[in-house]
Protein backbone atom coordinates (compact mmCIF):
# COMPACT_ATOMS: atom_id res chain seq x y z
CA UNK A 1 0.00 0.00 0.00
CA UNK A 2 0.98 3.55 -0.97
CA UNK A 3 -0.40 6.46 -1.28
CA UNK A 4 -0.41 9.00 -4.49
CA UNK A 5 -2.00 12.30 -5.27
CA UNK A 6 -4.82 12.95 -7.85
CA UNK A 7 -5.07 16.05 -9.91
CA UNK A 8 -7.34 17.66 -7.14
CA UNK A 9 -4.56 17.30 -4.45
CA UNK A 10 -6.94 14.49 -2.66
CA UNK A 11 -4.60 11.28 -0.89
CA UNK A 12 -5.86 8.45 -2.60
CA UNK A 13 -4.78 4.77 -1.39
CA UNK A 14 -3.16 2.86 -4.13
CA UNK A 15 -2.03 -0.73 -4.00
CA UNK A 16 1.52 -1.37 -6.35
CA UNK A 17 1.28 -4.41 -8.13
CA UNK A 18 4.25 -6.37 -9.86
CA UNK A 19 3.44 -8.54 -12.49
CA UNK A 20 6.13 -11.07 -14.26
CA UNK A 21 5.19 -12.60 -17.40
CA UNK A 22 1.90 -14.73 -17.02
CA UNK A 23 0.86 -17.14 -19.94
CA UNK A 24 -1.99 -19.55 -19.96
CA UNK A 25 -0.34 -23.20 -19.83
CA UNK A 26 -3.85 -25.02 -20.07
CA UNK A 27 -7.41 -24.74 -20.91
CA UNK A 28 -9.97 -26.86 -19.40
CA UNK A 29 -13.54 -26.94 -21.23
CA UNK A 30 -16.62 -29.11 -20.38
CA UNK A 31 -16.58 -31.75 -22.57
CA UNK A 32 -12.66 -32.56 -21.76
CA UNK A 33 -12.68 -31.53 -17.77
CA UNK A 34 -16.42 -30.77 -16.51
CA UNK A 35 -16.09 -27.17 -16.41
CA UNK A 36 -14.62 -24.16 -18.00
CA UNK A 37 -11.53 -22.53 -16.88
CA UNK A 38 -7.93 -21.31 -18.20
CA UNK A 39 -4.60 -22.22 -15.92
CA UNK A 40 -2.56 -18.83 -15.94
CA UNK A 41 1.51 -20.33 -15.15
CA UNK A 42 3.44 -17.89 -13.79
CA UNK A 43 6.59 -17.39 -11.55
CA UNK A 44 9.60 -17.74 -14.43
CA UNK A 45 11.99 -20.09 -13.53
CA UNK A 46 14.77 -22.11 -15.55
CA UNK A 47 13.84 -25.78 -17.22
CA UNK A 48 16.62 -27.18 -15.32
CA UNK A 49 15.03 -26.68 -12.07
CA UNK A 50 11.64 -27.73 -12.79
CA UNK A 51 11.12 -31.22 -12.09
CA UNK A 52 9.81 -33.47 -14.89
CA UNK A 53 6.54 -34.12 -14.54
CA UNK A 54 6.01 -30.20 -14.53
CA UNK A 55 8.75 -29.69 -17.97
CA UNK A 56 6.23 -32.54 -19.72
CA UNK A 57 3.37 -30.00 -18.62
CA UNK A 58 4.92 -27.38 -20.10
CA UNK A 59 6.28 -28.76 -23.21
CA UNK A 60 3.32 -27.30 -25.23
CA UNK A 61 4.59 -23.93 -24.15
CA UNK A 62 8.05 -24.05 -25.62
CA UNK A 63 11.33 -23.42 -23.75
CA UNK A 64 9.75 -21.00 -21.20
CA UNK A 65 9.82 -22.68 -17.63
CA UNK A 66 7.16 -21.54 -14.66
CA UNK A 67 7.02 -22.29 -11.42
CA UNK A 68 3.19 -21.60 -10.24
CA UNK A 69 0.47 -22.14 -11.58
CA UNK A 70 -3.24 -21.08 -11.19
CA UNK A 71 -6.47 -21.60 -11.91
CA UNK A 72 -9.45 -18.78 -13.62
CA UNK A 73 -13.28 -20.30 -14.45
CA UNK A 74 -14.52 -18.41 -17.38
CA UNK A 75 -17.69 -18.74 -19.29
CA UNK A 76 -16.13 -18.56 -22.50
CA UNK A 77 -12.73 -20.65 -23.15
CA UNK A 78 -12.94 -20.01 -26.23
CA UNK A 79 -11.50 -16.43 -26.25
CA UNK A 80 -8.14 -17.69 -25.07
CA UNK A 81 -5.19 -19.60 -26.89
CA UNK A 82 -2.90 -22.20 -25.64
CA UNK A 83 0.40 -19.62 -24.84
CA UNK A 84 -1.38 -16.51 -24.62
CA UNK A 85 0.46 -14.05 -22.62
CA UNK A 86 -1.88 -12.34 -20.27
CA UNK A 87 -0.32 -7.99 -19.32
CA UNK A 88 -1.34 -5.84 -17.42
CA UNK A 89 -3.17 -3.77 -20.22
CA UNK A 90 -6.19 -6.61 -19.90
CA UNK A 91 -7.36 -4.53 -16.81
CA UNK A 92 -9.31 -1.03 -17.54
CA UNK A 93 -8.80 1.84 -15.29
CA UNK A 94 -10.81 1.72 -11.99
CA UNK A 95 -11.36 -2.09 -12.45
CA UNK A 96 -11.34 -4.06 -8.84
CA UNK A 97 -9.08 -6.67 -8.86
CA UNK A 98 -8.88 -9.67 -6.58
CA UNK A 99 -5.72 -10.15 -5.03
CA UNK A 100 -3.49 -12.50 -2.32
CA UNK A 101 -0.36 -13.05 -1.39
CA UNK A 102 1.49 -15.10 0.44
CA UNK A 103 3.60 -14.34 3.82
CA UNK A 104 6.66 -16.27 4.45
CA UNK A 105 6.44 -18.13 7.89
CA UNK A 106 8.31 -16.90 11.14
CA UNK A 107 7.71 -20.37 12.96
CA UNK A 108 7.26 -19.77 16.77
CA UNK A 109 9.16 -17.14 18.26
CA UNK A 110 9.82 -16.67 21.99
CA UNK A 111 9.29 -13.57 24.17
CA UNK A 112 12.78 -12.36 23.73
CA UNK A 113 12.64 -12.65 19.91
CA UNK A 114 8.76 -11.51 19.31
CA UNK A 115 9.23 -8.47 21.79
CA UNK A 116 12.82 -7.23 21.61
CA UNK A 117 14.24 -8.26 24.65
CA UNK A 118 17.61 -8.66 26.13
CA UNK A 119 18.70 -10.57 28.88
CA UNK A 120 21.67 -9.59 31.45
CA UNK A 121 25.36 -11.43 31.40
CA UNK A 122 25.00 -15.21 31.76
CA UNK A 123 29.10 -15.70 32.46
CA UNK A 124 30.52 -16.69 35.74
CA UNK A 125 26.92 -17.05 37.72
CA UNK A 126 26.04 -13.60 37.34
CA UNK A 127 22.18 -13.06 38.74
CA UNK A 128 22.06 -9.78 37.32
CA UNK A 129 19.73 -8.76 34.34
CA UNK A 130 19.71 -5.78 32.04
CA UNK A 131 17.30 -3.89 33.87
CA UNK A 132 19.12 -3.82 37.01
CA UNK A 133 22.05 -1.87 35.59
CA UNK A 134 19.98 0.44 33.90
CA UNK A 135 18.58 1.82 37.00
CA UNK A 136 20.36 4.89 39.37
CA UNK A 137 21.75 4.01 42.19
CA UNK A 138 21.89 6.49 45.12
Amino acid sequence: MTQIFDESGKILPVTILKTGLCQISQIKTVTTDGYNAVQVAYGEEKLEKINKPIQGHLKKLGNQGFKSFGEFRVSKPEEFQLGQIIKVDAFSVGQKVRVTGRSIGKGFAGNQKRHNFSRGPMTHGSKKSQITRKCWCW
